[in-house]
């Protein structure tokens, strides 16, 4: 009998370590997917600059341009669907069937940093000190004009019922 009991508490533990491991595991791949999401998205829309201010000598974001680019890039990247809002500023995207989310990822804050937007701005700069506001705690130096998004979602864990938010800051800027 004491076997017995030995043996079902070892598989007790055994269970609870399996749980806690597959719900860190799952936390660690979703923000890992996030934030490489995000560094893609965030990338391609940083791309599209202003080509009459270019031409001028200085670095300003087309932000409607911006926001095109952003949605299509993390819809792909991501397998996520946005919903019907007009600016990924404010967007939420929903996970598609075989996406690895399970909740909607939301677009939380986003910021261009550029000549125009802030034009007393000298670069580098402490972002949330010197430029930037500091909504998120994002302690960064910016060497040049720069696009801020942070997105946050929640992790799909397989076991779980405590609810873990997934939060990533992507900074791209150029020098």
């Amino acid at each position: 009998m004491y076997e017995v009991i030995r043996i079902a508490f070892a598989c007790l533990i055994w269970a609870f370590i399996v749980k806690l491991q597959v719900d860190y595991e799952q936390d660690q791949t979703a923000t890992r997917y996030l934030k490489d999401g995000l560094e893609i998205a965030v990338h391609d829309a940083a791309m599209m600059l202003d080509v009459d201010a270019f031409v001028e000598g200085d670095i300003a974001f087309n932000q409607l341009l911006a926001d095109q680019v952003f949605e299509m890039s993390f819809e792909k990247n991501m397998n996520v669907q946005m919903n019907s809002v007009s600016s990924f500023a404010a967007g939420t995207f929903t996970p598609n069937a075989n996406s690895f989310f399970k909740d909607d990822i939301e677009i939380v804050y986003v910021e261009f940093i550029d000549n125009f937007t802030n034009p007393s701005t000298t670069f580098p700069c402490v972002y949330g000190i010197s430029c930037g506001t500091d909504v998120y705690d994002i302690v960064e130096t910016i060497d040049g004009p720069s696009l801020v998004v942070v997105a946050q979602t929640k992790s799909p864990r397989a076991f779980s019922t405590n609810e873990k938010i997934i939060r990533q800051a992507v900074v791209y800027e150029y020098k």
